[in-house]
């Protein structure tokens, strides 16, 4: 589009302190080291950080999730507009259970120090016998100290992001976490030349999957409900088998990677003598994923986590194939029912089956239907047009008026 663009991230071993992309410039800052881990780290730093800003000058600043404390602070300081791009529930959930109660129950960022420490006594053992229960009031004690600090300093962090000049989110429902205006809903973009339906390729051979398949594409966990997906084939024929591609890992690892999640997913197979139809690919390259997609009868996305934006589902679309997704993930906005794919409640194994079963009556229709979707609404021409359109919106609406230095 024309505009130039400086990536201020992290240093990472072994690469250069400044790139020239053909992109953008990249330069990479200690400043940012463990943003994930603990944001509150990045957020001390920003005095230093807004330093290297103001050497840089820019006209708006796009202060990217967890990072964005530190950068939007500094921005306020120094009067230079900035918008929040908030991906999900890191900066906003004191627990870091992704607004999933320890009951399963959906947390719709309803921080308090009530609602918080009736998560954390969830997550804890109940008390056998008078001296458990003694230690165990001493523990509720100090719970209720630490809830109170946690909440208290996310709290200031839900303050920060509240005064960046706008915040970018990219599923409808999360617009209700700010009450600040200029809170803008904004999809993630696709690239509709990369995604797109391909003939057969060697992933089947490669993988040994024979016959029909529907496909889960995530990092295993629960909060990604594979589960419910295993328990689906149940109400499935017999023929049909099901691809689970990821690991527990977020970008790449072994094959057979086991934690918790994968063991509790394969425990499920062995219980529903499922072991002969569950086929697991580890992690998929992009040219694999998308034979994956453009081979599959449906692609299921049974998050039971509130998933503000599984890129998975247009991933899926943009490949000619129709998608069967809870209806607490964002892109459930995408799917009209019996036109794209269906969207269902989360857990319920035959809701999916169901689901599945009437995509495999009129496939080709609507996996084409559901790539027309993706090229018209989420193409990357058009979404950067949306976020260009909240910069320029916000540069020259700035008040002048910098945060305190406290």
């Amino acid at each position: 589009m024309g505009h130039e663009v400086t990536n201020l991230t992290r240093t990472v071993p072994g690469c250069p302190n400044e790139d020239n992309w053909p992109e953008g410039r990249i330069i990479r800052t200690p400043l940012f080291a463990g943003a994930i881990k603990d944001p509150a780290a990045v957020l001390s730093r920003w005095r230093e950080l807004s330093s290297v800003i103001e050497s840089l000058s820019p006209d708006v600043v796009y202060a990217n999730h967890h990072t964005s404390l530190a950068t939007v602070r500094a921005c306020r300081m120094l009067s230079i507009p900035v918008a929040y791009g908030c991906h999900g529930w890191g900066l906003l959930c004191p627990l870091k259970i992704r607004f999933l109660r320890p009951d399963d129950s959906l947390c719709l960022n309803e921080r308090s120090r009530g609602n918080c420490l009736h998560c954390y006594e969830m997550l804890s053992s109940k008390p056998v016998g008078i001296r458990a229960m003694v230690r165990h009031l001493g523990w509720l004690i100090e719970a209720r100290r630490n809830i109170n600090r946690l909440v208290e300093q996310y709290d200031g962090f839900q303050e920060t992001l509240e005064s960046a000049n706008a915040r970018i989110v990219i599923a409808e429902a999360w617009r209700g976490f700010f009450k600040s205006r200029n809170t803008f809903q904004v999809p993630l973009g696709m690239d509709t030349q990369t995604f797109r339906h391909v003939s057969d390729g060697p992933f089947r051979n490669k993988y040994r999957v024979d016959g029909p398949y529907v496909l889960v594409t995530s990092r295993i966990h629960n909060t990604k409900g594979q589960e419910w997906a295993v328990r689906a084939m149940e109400f499935l024929p017999p023929e049909i088998k099901l691809v689970l591609a990821g690991n527990s890992s977020l970008f790449n690892g072994p094959r057979h990677e086991q934690n918790m999640h994968t063991g509790r997913v394969r425990g499920i197979i062995e219980q529903k003598g499922l072991r002969e139809r569950i086929i697991f690919t580890g992690f998929l390259e992009t040219t694999e994923l998308v034979q994956a997609y453009s081979g599959a009868l449906a692609a299921i996305v049974p998050s039971v986590w509130l998933d503000a934006g599984p890129y998975v589902t247009i991933e899926a679309m943009a490949c000619e194939c129709p998608v069967v997704v809870t209806r607490n993930c964002g892109t459930a906005a995408l799917i009209e029912d019996g036109v794209e794919g269906f969207v269902v409640d989360r857990k319920d194994p035959e809701a999916i089956a169901e689901s599945v079963l009437k995509i495999m009556a009129d496939r080709e229709r609507m996996g084409k239907a559901a790539c027309e979707k993706v090229v018209q609404a989420c193409n990357w021409e058009k979404i950067a047009g949306k976020i260009a359109g909240v910069f320029k919106s916000v540069i020259g609406g700035v008040s002048g008026e910098k945060i305190s230095n406290a």
